[in-house]
């Protein structure tokens, strides 16, 4: 959808349903159901790595730290899609 800035874009931070997870490890590796997680990066690590695991079912991991341009994704971070 188009953002009110007209370029399409919408931070969903600002929406009270939407959060982005800064957890040091995320572990859905028992969900069978499609998970979907945003995340912002682990602050409690210098290097802000996180270790994330999905299931089996169809996933989406997104990386969305505002104020980096990787989005807060890093050659620390681990990401185990599952089976899915």
């Amino acid at each position: 959808g188009q953002g009110s800035n007209g370029s399409g874009a919408v931070d969903v931070g600002t929406l009270s349903t939407q959060v982005r997870i800064g957890a040091a490890t995320f572990d859905a590796s028992a969900e069978a159901a499609n998970v979907i997680a945003r995340f912002n990066t682990n602050a409690a690590s210098a290097v802000g790595a996180q270790k994330i695991t999905t299931g089996s079912g169809n996933d989406t991991v997104i990386f969305d730290a505002l104020d980096d341009n990787r989005a807060g994704l890093t050659i620390s971070d681990t990401v185990d899609g599952g089976t899915g």
